[in-house]
C-alpha cells in the first residue's frame, strides 16, 4: 500500500495510475491524514466490487457498534429493557 498526498495525486497522477494498474492500493492523504483509498477495479466487475466494499464498510460499522455496546455494558440488555427505553424515548418526543 502506498501513501500519496493530494499534491502528489495532482502532480504525479501518471505514477499513481501505474501503481493502480499493478494492483497496488493507494491511500491519499491531506495534511498527513488519510482521506481516500484508491484501488484498481475491473470494468467487468465494477458493480460487484462496489457492493463488496459497501458490505465490508457496513460490517465494520456493525463491529464498532458491538464493541461500543460491550464497553458500555449494554450488550446484556433484555428485550424488556430495550422496549422500555424505546417507550420512554417515544414519550419524550411527543412532548
Amino acid at each position: 500500500m502506498r501513501f500519496k498526498s493530494v499534491r502528489e495525486l495532482r502532480n504525479y497522477s501518471g505514477k499513481i495510475k501505474e501503481a493502480l494498474k499493478n494492483k497496488e492500493e493507494v491511500v491519499i492523504t491531506s495534511n498527513g491524514k488519510p482521506i481516500a483509498l484508491m484501488i484498481a477495479v475491473d470494468e467487468a466487475s465494477l458493480e460487484e466490487e462496489v457492493k463488496a466494499y459497501r458490505r465490508a464498510k457496513a460490517q465494520m460499522a456493525i463491529e464498532r457498534m458491538q464493541r461500543a455496546a460491550v464497553s458500555k455494558g449494554i450488550d446484556r440488555m433484555t428485550i424488556k429493557d430495550i422496549n422500555e427505553i424505546i417507550t420512554e424515548t417515544r414519550e419524550e418526543r411527543k412532548k
